[in-house]
């Protein structure tokens, strides 16, 4: 039996509002496993780009790696996901806020 991941409507709705995130990242978040916007922040951009990439053999993801970052920052700064300790923006520098 294959156990399907996705998304609550709030966070999917959330993620498709987001620049450069279609269904098509979401499908492939869920491929993933991923299928909050907890464990996407906890994971971060940078790891699931590079799992995308070692799982696939190209860098697709690589393209999709500043669009998620920045999804990523939208969730903790909306409240939708906590970050993870001792995390920082790339964009800003900035310590983001843990939960």
């Amino acid at each position: 039996m294959t156990v399907r991941v996705r998304f609550d409507a709030n966070e999917r709705a959330f993620l498709l509002r987001q620049r450069g995130i279609a269904e098509v990242v979401l499908a492939g978040l869920a491929a993933m496993g991923i299928a909050s916007l907890q464990a996407l922040a906890r994971l971060g951009a940078d790891a699931l780009c590079t799992r995308m990439h070692a799982a696939h053999g190209r860098d697709v993801w690589g393209n999709r790696r500043r669009a998620l970052q920045a999804a990523i920052e939208a969730a903790i700064a909306s409240g939708l996901a906590c970050a993870p300790l001792h995390r920082s923006s790339p964009a800003t520098g900035r310590v983001l806020a843990n939960c």
